[in-house]
């Protein structure tokens, strides 16, 4: 009887439904989306992954810890090290649909609202590398169904659940701390401000503090580098969007056609009476979105909020149509929503050959509309440049390393101009078996990793300037060149250099290798 009943459990037409929409994913990521090669960032994970407990500049443990136990488990070819964030991705969907039925929407509300996540372009695109951004809108999102569980169903004891998913959420990144912000200001917006005479809320707040303290820790251990870190980050490096260009860059990642759903959502919670429950919920996306407007965040940091406004932008939707024509009109709005997907896939996630992406995106300038950082960019936007050229340049630095005199190779180290170089000459130094030498750098995270045993008497450096290297050595020879056709513009054209006879011992000239740029 048992068994019989687990049957007819899952082959009910919801559960169906969630397992079609998890087969889509994963056949979309693993099966469709394996061009290209790896994302510059993918290079850094390994290495802090390798170096857990020597502190980060900018994330606490999670995605470094995810990183090396895959590497351990599956190795670390591109489908591998994507795996746990295809698996996120999944996740979200099915927590999305819980979202809908939590809310109190029926078939068609879960089929819209899994539709609308599984296609998003935010969502495909971030999953298909490994960043902790895929862990981070999991917490995020499942930090969000248990706020409707506490709202909905005046349930307090979540809040326990919620202190552990945001918990996991601030052992991924720092971002958590604004929904935490947000929804605590929305609580005292709403008649929801009750839950702070509840001991559960104040004891979810201590368990998502608990697991934070190792990364405050570490900061303080290094002296709170992620302070001048995240200033530079809203400073210079990220694209500075004005206030409509910030509009429309939630508009198109989220696939256009998706708009009224998760409009609706938003007017739902924040309007309606069967909405009111959770109108802190409404709130916190108003609030982080003029917090991430001011602070020129990328667009894709309110993302993670975008799963609840879809379950209940899903479920008004329902409860709007579910008589006469509007019947017909809303599975042809899904069909629309599916279609629109379909059409910005590509700009999310590498699914076509190159040449043939560089033709069809040139109907939209080449990026889909989007803009992220300040770099030039060429063919491809930096999303899928940053995937190109990294092995090719492995291989001039070897051929440089290798022209060395035997007496030069024991003392020769590599030193790189950005964490990409870095990782990427490491990481194929070893796959390929060229034996090379340490790598360093003093960009980022690599500036407090230091140069090792390196004594800066033999030097291969890439990414450098050579009127820069002229300052730190006497001897600064052109020995190679590495070109790349897809990648980004400030990495093709790049000369090596062999650098001897520097001007002062390594260790003071360290502090003048390090940026952030």
């Amino acid at each position: 009887m048992q068994v019989q009943h687990l049957k007819n459990y899952w082959l009910r037409p919801e559960n169906i439904l969630i397992m079609v929409l998890v087969l889509i994913k994963l056949v979309i990521h693993f099966m469709l989306s394996a061009n290209y090669g790896y994302f510059r960032d993918e290079f850094l994970y390994m290495n802090l992954g390798e170096r857990l407990f020597e502190g980060s500049l900018d994330m606490p443990l999670l995605a470094p810890t995810v990183m090396t136990l895959t590497r351990w488990l599956l190795g670390d070819s591109l489908l591998a090290i994507r795996f746990f964030p295809v698996m996120a991705g999944v996740t979200i969907i099915f927590l999305t649909v819980l979202m809908v039925r939590e809310l109190g929407g029926k078939f068609f509300a879960q089929l819209l609202a899994g539709i609308c996540v599984l296609g998003a372009p935010v969502f495909l695109g971030v999953n298909s590398s490994f960043s902790y951004d895929s862990f981070d809108q999991l917490f995020w999102t499942w930090s969000l169904l248990m706020l409707v569980k506490i709202f909905k169903n005046n349930s307090p004891r979540h809040w326990l659940y919620f202190g552990l998913t945001a918990g996991l959420g601030l052992l991924t990144k720092q971002s958590m701390l604004f929904l935490g912000f947000a929804l605590a200001l929305a609580l005292m917006l709403t008649p929801q401000r009750k839950q702070f005479q509840q001991k559960w809320i104040w004891l979810g707040a201590a368990v998502a503090l608990l697991f934070f303290i190792p990364y405050l820790i570490m900061q303080w251990r290094l002296d709170w580098p992620s302070l001048g870190y995240w200033k530079y980050y809203t400073d210079s490096k990220t694209y500075p969007v004005s206030p409509i260009e910030f509009l429309l860059f939630q508009i198109i990642p989220l696939n256009p056609l998706a708009l009224p759903v998760w409009l609706s959502g938003l007017g739902w919670s924040l309007f309606s009476k069967s909405g009111k429950a959770v109108r802190p919920l409404g709130l916190i996306y108003v609030l982080l979105f003029f917090i991430f407007m001011l602070l020129k965040a990328k667009f894709y940091f309110l993302a993670p909020v975008y799963p609840f406004l879809f379950a209940a932008g899903a479920v008004a939707f329902e409860q709007f149509s579910e008589r006469g024509w509007w019947l017909t009109i809303r599975k042809v709005y899904v069909g629309l929503i599916v279609v629109g997907a379909i059409i910005m896939a590509p700009f999310a996630m590498p699914l076509l050959p190159v040449e043939t992406f560089i033709k069809y995106s040139s109907l939209t300038g080449g990026d889909a509309g989007v803009k992220q950082e300040r770099h030039e960019i060429s063919a491809l936007p930096q999303f899928f440049a940053d995937r190109f050229g990294w092995e090719e340049m492995a291989d001039v630095v070897a051929r440089v390393y290798h022209q060395l005199p035997a007496e030069e190779q024991k003392k020769a180290c590599i030193l790189t101009g950005n964490y990409g170089e870095a990782g990427a000459i490491k990481f194929f130094g070893e796959k390929n078996g060229y034996a090379l030498p340490p790598v360093i750098s003093g960009h980022g995270q690599y500036f407090y990793w230091g140069f090792g045993n390196c004594t800066g008497e033999v030097i291969i450096s890439i990414g450098i300037s050579e009127r820069y290297l002229k300052q730190a050595f006497q001897e600064v020879i052109s020995a190679g060149l590495f070109q790349c056709q897809y990648c980004m513009p400030y990495e093709n054209n790049q000369p090596v250099f062999v650098c001897r006879r520097p001007v002062a011992p390594l260790a003071e000239m360290w502090p003048h290798f390090k940026h952030l740029d």
